[in-house]
């Protein structure tokens, strides 16, 4: 069960890194990838919020639309997963 909440988090991730203000997700569409393109069991549209606020205390440059009627989440900076090297 571990492995399976932490695969889902780093999954949301990689979702928000497909993201910018322009072009925000919302919970249900990044349950739908999980699901359908990631093959995660069923997930709560709740925990995508709480993934995403752990996210965001990790230190994630992750944003949430204030307006309702304006729903999405954004990463505010393309995030880098590029190796470095040395």
């Amino acid at each position: 069960m571990a492995a399976e909440r932490k695969e889902k988090v780093i999954r949301v991730l990689q979702i928000l890194q497909t993201t910018d203000k322009k072009t925000p997700v919302n919970a249900t569409q990044i349950v739908d990838k999980l699901e359908n393109e990631y093959v995660i069991g069923k997930t709560d549209r709740r925990s995508i919020y709480r993934d995403v606020k752990m996210l965001q205390s990790c230190g994630y440059p992750i944003e949430q639309a204030k307006d309702k009627k304006q729903a999405g989440i954004w990463t505010s900076m393309h995030l880098m997963t590029g190796r470095l090297r040395l």
